[in-house]
């Protein structure tokens, strides 16, 4: 029982670093992409989507919208094609018409402006402020890690003793 509680334990401390490695590497995006050179994009597909958030400790919870979008762009005359998740500031109006929704949502040949990293111009970030999630995921993966990792090593202490 004890070394099925280390083996658990190793699993979310691994887990626990992936998390806080995957956080850092959005960090970091995140800082270096407002260095990034600009390029126009032309949105090819849109449409407005609904997700909901579970209440917690903070918010009551609820849907928020997020406009879904393809877009093509072009860098040094290489077409590349990415998809992002934007902001909405006003949600459709609850008693709209279908017919009116798809229109709010299908702008196909909309212009905006977008940041392409110069290495690797498939990476593109539309708007480089959006790595909130980068620090949580970095406290969160560092707390997993280091808890389950003192107990993987309390564990083994312990069955060490024991086998004694």
């Amino acid at each position: 029982m004890v070394r099925a509680g280390v083996v658990l334990c190793s699993l979310l401390a691994a887990t626990g670093a992936l998390i806080f490695a995957i956080g850092l590497r959005d960090w970091r995006t995140h800082l270096e992409s407002a260095h990034w050179p600009t390029t126009e994009a032309e949105i090819i597909a849109s449409r407005i989507t609904k997700r909901f958030v579970p209440p917690g400790r903070y918010s009551s919870g609820g849907a928020t919208y997020v406009r879904e979008i393809s877009f093509r762009y072009s860098v040094s005359g290489t077409t590349y094609t990415s998809d992002a998740a934007l902001p909405v500031t006003m949600p459709p109006v609850q008693n709209d018409a279908p017919s009116r929704e798809s229109t709010l949502s299908a702008q196909s040949g909309e212009r905006l402006m977008v940041r392409y990293d110069p290495s690797d111009p498939r990476s593109v970030v539309v708007y480089p402020e959006q790595a909130l999630a980068a620090p949580l995921a970095i406290v969160m993966g560092a707390v997993l890690a280091i808890v389950c990792s003192l107990f993987v090593l309390a564990l083994r202490s312990w069955l060490t003793k024991a086998g004694s």
